[in-house]
């Protein structure tokens, strides 16, 4: 019906300029190799207009979707999962360098996490006992749970040859009263850009980033399934930022500026950060070196941290900045990671400085075709009590916790793992202990359902609507009544009516 009413139109248009100028034989050819053409074309949207209501014309073909959507499972994951919260930006870049854009300029993603835990207290405290899962002063030793620990969309994308972005939304949702040292973010969780400043000026390989992420601060890495290492009480932070890194010869670094103040304005939960002045003047200056020896990988680095956490104020009610040296080493199918971290002065809850250490390893393995892995991992807290009889400045204590784990890639991009852990003086309240069985499965997927771009659109004015059609608007035209759509082709390949 449309090609036949398009053709009768052109026709038409075709009589009354032949009326104004002599058309010669020669003319009339030409004409009908255009109108040819022109029903050439004409099948070709008919064609589409009847595949509306499947949907699946475009599909079989892959439609325009393929070349501008696309999936990277290693990049998503690398960016989605907090196992190694440092580097992120770096990663993106490094990652449009090798071409990971290449195919499609749009790369989505996701990752949902679920676990579950039973867990034996002991070491009674005002009342009850002190769990690392369940609530904290509970009169039952033993506690169960389930629940969704992480639930995150991402996409990246790849703006042009030298700049790329990365934004995630989700929810974290730790159960009861959160042991983990990650921060408990809902919503837009990051959301940055990064600019290789070396391929547009040509000069040292500089790189720069602007927006929500993860501080450049130590390594913060884990190895095993679920917990996370101590160190990330002190050091882990999240926030607005803006920053440049480079990466040359092995030599690595990133310069961070962060908000200030007691609030949000500095990082988000218990993660803020503090000074005393409302302003951009926090930082984080990270410094790596990395090389081989015999087969080995090594990495090195410290780091500085500008205006800590509010909880760790130094005395008088005065900032307190972090220092951080770390080692990482990779041999075979071995990971080693050793951190450390502690405040530059004396905490103004205690007398003495407040520190962490950790020493995690990891063990790859291929286990009946599965990739697999045993974990471990070891760390202390030095802080205060916090139930100490008196006034502060209260005595220091060390808290610990004693993780081993195993997970397996139990099938493409779904993976298990299992943990036992083991935590001693809970967050610095003396004769507590804490005996915990994780389990948690991680998956990471290909979210298509979550975005919709507009590859191109056209209007097509027909006598009668085709059939899965939407929102049609009657129009008239020389007195009979006709439909006009402005066909969308989305995501999928598949049109939708709109006229709008």
């Amino acid at each position: 019906m449309v090609k036949n009413f398009i053709i009768l139109t052109l026709l038409s248009l075709a009589l009354v300029s032949g009326s104004a100028v002599a058309v010669n034989q020669a003319n009339n050819s030409e004409l009908k190799a255009k109108l040819g053409q022109l029903n050439t074309q004409i099948d070709g949207l008919q064609q589409r207009i009847q595949a509306l209501g499947s949907g699946t014309a475009a599909k079989k073909k892959g439609g325009f979707w393929s070349g501008i959507v696309g999936t990277n499972h290693a990049l998503m994951l690398s960016l989605l999962n907090n196992a190694n919260v440092t580097g992120k930006a770096s990663r993106l870049l490094a990652a449009q360098k090798a071409g990971a854009f290449g195919a499609a300029p749009v790369i989505v993603g996701g990752l949902l996490k679920g676990a579950m835990a039973y867990e034996i207290a002991s070491g009674e405290i005002l009342g009850g006992y002190r769990h690392t899962i369940g609530p904290f002063n509970i009169t039952s030793k033993a506690f169960s749970g389930m629940w969704l620990d992480t639930a995150r969309l991402g996409m990246a994308v790849g703006l042009s040859k030298n700049i790329s972005a990365f934004i995630a939304m989700g929810r974290d949702s730790y159960y009861g009263n959160s042991y983990s040292y990650s921060p408990t973010l809902d919503g837009l969780q990051q959301a940055y850009m990064v600019f290789n400043l070396a391929g547009v000026a040509n000069h040292f390989p500089l790189d720069a980033f602007a927006g929500k992420k993860w501080i450049d601060f130590g390594a913060m890495k884990r190895l095993t399934p679920y917990t996370d290492p101590m160190t990330r009480i002190l050091g882990l932070r999240v926030g607005d930022a803006l920053g440049l890194g480079f990466d040359q010869g092995g030599l690595s670094g990133v310069l961070s500026v962060f908000n200030g103040g007691r609030g949000p304005e500095g990082g988000y939960l218990r993660l803020w950060t503090y000074t005393r002045a409302f302003h951009l003047n926090n930082f984080a200056a990270n410094l790596g070196y990395g090389v081989k020896v015999s087969g080995a990988k090594l990495h090195f680095g410290v780091g500085y941290l500008n205006g800590g956490s509010l909880m760790f104020l130094s005395r008088n009610n005065a900032p307190n900045s972090e220092i951080d040296m770390n080692a990482s080493a990779n041999m075979n199918n071995m990971t080693w990671v050793a951190e450390y971290v502690t405040t530059a002065s004396n905490s103004e809850l205690s007398n003495d400085k407040w520190y962490a250490w950790d020493i995690s390893t990891k063990y790859a393995f291929d286990w009946a075709g599965r990739n697999s892995a045993f974990s471990a991992s070891y760390g202390l807290f030095h802080t205060f009590n916090p139930v100490a009889s008196g006034p502060l400045p209260h005595p220091s204590i060390n808290s610990s916790q004693l993780v081993l784990g195993f997970d397996q890639d139990i099938m493409a991009n779904i993976n298990v793992g299992l943990e036992y852990r083991y935590s001693t003086n809970i967050l610095g309240v003396s004769g507590t202990k804490d005996n915990a069985f994780i389990a948690v499965l991680t998956t990471s997927f290909y979210p298509v359902f979550t975005v919709v771009l507009v590859i191109s659109s056209q209007s097509v004015i027909m006598k009668k609507p085709p059939e899965g059609g939407f929102f049609f608007k009657t129009r008239r035209l020389g007195g009979e009544e006709l439909y006009c759509t402005d066909f969308i082709e989305l995501s999928f390949g598949e049109w939708f009516g709109g006229c709008g």
